[in-house]
């Protein structure tokens, strides 16, 4: 990534495989899978938007657009760029923009240029809970690259969220960039309700064998135990992993297995070497013995 956040695909590809082979990454992998879903669970508002995968791309979008353009993130110009994305239909995203502002994560408001023009801001509280969840990020980037301030200082500072989160805007727009390239494994979860928060769980196992306790996940999600066991259903017919029923017992497939591996390696990479471009000295990783 350059100083004004260009990817180079094959410096990300080997950054990625360099943060594989560091010796603290296997228990930087555990501390993402774990912390970073409790950092989305814990708070009201991140389990709410965390349901949905298209949630997530709005407030990127919104924050971005509040950045970067004249006259901000209309409701237009959001809709326009997330079906453009491909993200979902119009209908979706308005439908989408009208629960997210009952439940209190937006806010509609009229262009102070023309009343008849509505605005989307994210609130508050809503930014402050996103603040959390970028500060258990970057405890895990932490244990890799060497981070200019501490975790909560780069986290909770001013607008650095805001800068990251419309970072990752322009490169999937301008640089037709995304972590999920070569992963239909990875996108197939990331496009079902809390399906990313499984995968989290699958990908912090140790070895190809782990658990999963359905009715405690749904419960801890807010689904059902059936929609659990429907993802892991859809998974085992795709041949990704075997489950050992009635037992709790998954076994991933191997190659299923290292796309996860690969996965934590790109969240993790990604957030680095934003870090690295945007706070001058060279984030380098700690040296492999």
């Amino acid at each position: 990534m350059d100083n004004k956040g260009r990817i180079d695909r094959q410096l990300f590809d080997a950054r990625v495989a360099q943060t594989r082979t560091h010796p603290d990454f296997l228990a930087a992998r555990y501390r993402f899978s774990t912390e970073v879903p409790d950092s989305r669970l814990h708070n009201h508002f991140r389990h709410t938007i965390n349901a949905d995968t298209g949630a997530f791309a709005l407030a990127i979008t919104v924050t971005g657009m509040n950045r970067l353009q004249k006259n901000g993130a209309t409701v237009e110009a959001v809709v326009f760029a997330l079906t453009a994305g491909g993200f979902a239909s119009a209908t979706r995203i308005r439908a989408m923009i009208d629960q997210m502002e009952d439940r209190g994560l937006i806010r509609v408001i009229s262009d102070p240029e023309d009343k008849r023009r509505k605005r989307l801001e994210l609130t508050d509280i809503f930014i402050a809970a996103e603040r959390d969840w970028f500060e258990a990020v970057l405890n895990c980037v932490g244990m890799i690259f060497p981070l200019p301030d501490t975790p909560h200082n780069l986290a909770h500072g001013p607008d650095v969220l805001e800068r990251y989160l419309t970072g990752i805007m322009l490169r999937s727009v301008m640089d037709q960039f995304t972590l999920m390239e070569g992963m239909p494994e990875i996108e197939a979860f990331m496009n079902r309700r809390h399906g990313y928060l499984l995968m989290l769980r699958l990908a912090g196992r140790d070895g190809l064998e782990t658990e999963v306790h359905r009715t405690a996940m749904a419960e801890q999600f807010g689904v059902s135990a059936a929609h659990i066991a429907g993802m892991l259903a859809d998974a085992e017919h795709a041949g990704w992993l075997r489950r050992e029923q009635p037992s709790s017992r998954v076994l991933l497939d191997p190659d299923f297995a290292e796309k996860l591996d690969i996965w934590i390696a790109r969240e993790l990479t990604i957030v680095g070497l934003w870090i690295e471009a945007k706070f001058g000295a060279p984030a380098q990783q700690k040296p492999i013995p």
